[in-house]
């Protein structure tokens, strides 16, 4: 039907001589073409050309076509300036890239020509604005159809994730194209092989019918080579922007659509791409149709905030992703595209710290410091004071340093109330058996981004340091220890109340060696702490607290050197050792302690150990 009414549109307005053949444009017509509008209209419209402009389009097509894998990319490094921006070779290509008999290779060499000769953005000229609106932009429509008719899908296919094989693989180039081809040649070895479900055994399934086994997608349209789409996703993301609502939801559904992973994660690094424009500038608002009646997937955005809500939900189902590919680079948009203080990336994140797979565990990690951190927001704020203070006729460099100390102000207020706050909100809903790595993963988190908000995660960790769980306590103390927060009041006292009075031994023993961690040289409290558990029963405690002591005392103590000179004749052979080393190391007297050694064996391997000078 469209094709159709496209063809009596397009006869109607060229007018033809011949009123026997001239096609009325009825009000059905009309009707249709305001209910749904489509960029595939622009592959039907044609211009007139003079003669040497297309023998030239025709040299340059030619000379596509005769290319192969290995000579395409030089050919196209510096086109013709008289074919770049040609609209019409564009659609030439395009209509070229439609049949169905070329082989992959060509309809690969097609997408990527079509990429380098369009016509980038750019601003109308000869249109005078009011003060502040931005102008309007000419995009390549025809460049843009022919890209949106390669990534065009249709219904929904489900694919069996029991059949799907994708452990992670180190000293691998992280571009999506090597990536997915290793995948491939080690998927196509594998016995199982990738199965999809075009329908459901029930008819009129709905989507809470679908067994959890089957994951959603849709169908490619006409497209099925997965090397061809992701060339088309890159040259959509060449010739577009931020600005560009079509071009943004092509991504979206290419995003969570798509049946394959690779075209999902090459659509997310293409939103990665737009995510920094789209912190800054935020959307353009150029739509003003609202007496159009649109269809549910062509409907344009009415406004920033259903525009914003578009693309976090996107986000959100490819954090989800079955491939840890697609959702490494979800987290990767999240950051780029987050402002500080966004509460709905924060609650996408945090979840994902229990991630299965270790690189998005650590993709994680890294995106919740730059939130944390509020790298884009600082640099904006500073920008913003800097051209003030200038504009206020202020020296360079006072204006420089007072924006920076406004903006690191501006922003730590922000960051102290909202990844710390999501974080330990997430950590007090889940299970304790999930608590240890989260908590350590809030004490990186504080780490890496230069103690912000460290005054809240302390108090939250020092009261869980009195859980009833040991697994809790541990996990709690092993993240002040990522910290390094040295000499903290709260943290130093509660320390030395679980190394003294903790019923479990692997977490008094823990608590023992974090007292080296939190504690400066020579401080009276907790050497006295130790010095006391050098009687204990455990010989795991007795040892661990020999070896502190060893790194924090700084002078030689009568009470203290006579305790420790008593474990020299202890029952277990590695408190001895751990006694002589003490010792050498708190005297400094070698000769004198090898004296004090009363057993054989220890003393011959105390001389082996630190030989006479």
């Amino acid at each position: 039907m469209e094709t159709n009414a496209i063809k009596r549109h397009l006869s109607h307005i060229k007018g033809a001589e011949d009123e026997e053949t001239k096609i009325v444009f009825t009000i059905e017509d009309i009707h249709y073409f305001c209910t749904n509008p489509s960029f595939m209209i622009c592959l039907q419209i044609e211009e007139s050309m003079s003669s040497e402009r297309e023998i030239r389009i025709n040299q340059y097509v030619s000379k596509v076509l005769e290319q192969d894998e290995k000579t395409i990319d030089d050919f196209l490094k510096s086109p013709s300036l008289s074919i770049v921006g040609d609209r019409q070779a564009v659609l030439r290509l395009a209509k070229i890239l439609r049949e169905k008999s070329l082989d992959i290779a060509t309809r690969k060499n097609l997408t990527k020509a079509i990429s380098k000769i369009s016509e980038k953005p750019r601003e109308a000229s000869g249109v005078d604005r009011m003060p502040g609106v931005k102008k309007d932009k000419i995009y390549d429509d025809q460049a843009i159809a022919a890209f949106s008719w390669i990534l065009c899908h249709g219904s929904p296919i489900y694919m069996d994730q029991r059949t799907f094989t994708n452990p992670e693989h180190e000293n691998i180039s992280q571009d999506l194209i090597p990536l997915y081809t290793h995948w491939i040649q080690k998927y196509e070895k594998s016995t199982r092989r990738l199965e999809f479900v075009t329908k459901l055994q029930e008819e009129g399934s709905s989507r809470q019918s679908v067994p959890p086994e089957l994951v959603e997608y849709r169908e490619t349209c006409h497209e099925a080579c997965e090397f061809v789409r992701m060339e088309a996703i890159r040259g959509l993301g060449n010739i577009s922007d931020h600005e560009h609502e079509h071009s943004l939801k092509v991504l979206e559904r290419c995003a969570t659509s798509d049946p394959c992973w690779a075209v999902r994660g090459m659509a997310l690094e293409m939103l990665k791409a737009f995510a920094v424009n789209i912190r800054k500038a935020s959307f353009f608002e150029r739509w003003d149709m609202q007496e159009y009646w649109w269809s549910d997937q062509d409907e344009p955005w009415r406004s920033q905030d259903e525009s914003r809500k578009y693309l976090w939900q996107t986000l959100e189902i490819s954090t989800r992703d079955i491939a840890w590919q697609v959702r490494v680079r979800a987290i990767e948009v999240i950051t780029e595209t987050a402002e500080i203080g966004n509460i709905d990336a924060h609650r996408i994140l945090v979840p994902l710290i229990e991630d299965q797979s270790n690189r998005v565990k650590s993709a994680t990690q890294r995106g919740l410091t730059n939130l944390l951190y509020g790298r884009g927001e600082w640099v904006a704020r500073r920008w913003e004071e800097l051209q003030k203070n200038v504009k206020d006729g202020m020296e360079h460099d006072l204006a420089a340093s007072e924006a920076e100390e406004k903006a690191t102000r501006a922003t730590r207020k922000d960051a102290a109330t909202t990844v710390i706050d999501v974080l330990i909100e997430y950590i007090k809903s889940g299970k304790h058996g999930f608590r240890q790595q989260n908590l350590i993963t809030l004490g990186k988190v504080v780490h890496s981004a230069t103690m912000r908000g460290e005054n809240k995660c302390i108090n939250f960790l020092v009261d869980c340091m009195d859980s009833d769980i040991a697994s809790v306590r541990t996990s709690a103390m092993a993240a002040v220890r990522v910290i390094c927060l040295k000499d903290d009041r709260r943290v130093v006292q509660k320390i030395m109340e679980m190394a003294a009075y903790d019923v479990d031994v692997h977490c008094k023993r823990y608590a023992i060696e974090s007292l080296e961690v939190v504690s400066s040289r020579g401080q009276r409290d907790p050497l006295d702490v130790l010095c006391d558990l050098l009687g204990h029963g455990e010989a795991e405690i007795r040892e661990s607290a020999v070896r502190t002591i060893e790194h924090l005392a700084d002078h030689c103590d009568s009470h203290m050197i006579g305790k420790i000179q008593l474990l020299l004749s202890d029952s277990n052979w590695s408190v001895r050792r751990a006694a002589a080393t003490c010792l050498k190391h708190l005297c400094g007297d070698h000769s004198n302690v090898e004296n004090l050694i009363p057993d054989p064996q220890d003393r011959r391997w105390f001389l082996r150990s630190w030989p006479h000078p």
